[in-house]
């Protein structure tokens, strides 16, 4: 009896399940359009038709793991008002958190390296991260201003930095970052920084 042929979202749930489970068991030098094709029986033509490059594929994996974990919504729409600058940290840290996670380490930093090679692709998706951290910290900061914890905006480099400091430590120790862990960067940096903020424009 011949195979049913997937489409559609089966056809891209499968395709995305046998690049990540190659690239976990053998590694991002085997996750080839030939492999991948092989493993989620379709062909090679399917996938150049769908993701055009290798950079394409790893963006879609790593969209693919977070709609797992987060379904369609956004980091933003994940934070709420927990009552008191720290905690409100606390909780954002947390969320980014799960969204390295549920990318991984070794998948975050082959994207890193694919989007590195591409200057264009590096530019934009720097931008789209870039303002998303913005909005997180502006709605982070707008429920501390009603409470009269902060005054002044933020800095470009203040907002940035709890997801800088988090992409960093993730890579380097290799996605341990512990709740302890969390508890001092919020204490002992960023809670420092935010409520002796003096609106410094950047």
């Amino acid at each position: 009896m011949p195979s049913i042929r997937k489409r559609g979202k089966e056809l891209e749930s499968a395709i995305l399940e046998a690049a990540f489970e190659i690239f976990q068991t053998s590694g991002y030098q085997e996750m080839t359009f030939q492999n991948v094709a092989k493993k989620a029986k379709t062909s090679r033509t399917v996938l150049y038709r769908q993701y055009e490059t290798q950079m394409n594929l790893l963006h879609a994996m790593a969209h693919y793991r977070l709609t797992q974990v987060f379904g369609e919504h956004t980091l933003l729409e994940l934070i709420e008002d927990h009552g008191s600058l720290r905690s409100d940290l606390l909780a954002m840290l947390k969320i980014y958190q799960r969204f390295l996670i549920a990318i991984g380490p070794e998948l975050f930093s082959a994207v890193l390296i694919e989007i590195s090679r591409n200057q264009d692709a590096l530019k934009e998706i720097g931008l789209h991260a870039q303002e998303g951290n913005e909005q997180i910290m502006k709605k982070i900061h707008g429920f501390a201003e009603k409470r009269g914890e902060i005054a002044g905006d933020l800095t470009v480099f203040q907002m940035q930095l709890p997801f800088s400091i988090m992409r960093y430590e993730y890579l380097i120790q290799g996605g341990n970052l512990t709740e302890s862990y969390l508890n001092l960067l919020v204490d002992e940096m960023l809670l420092p920084i935010y409520l002796n903020n003096k609106g410094a424009s950047c």
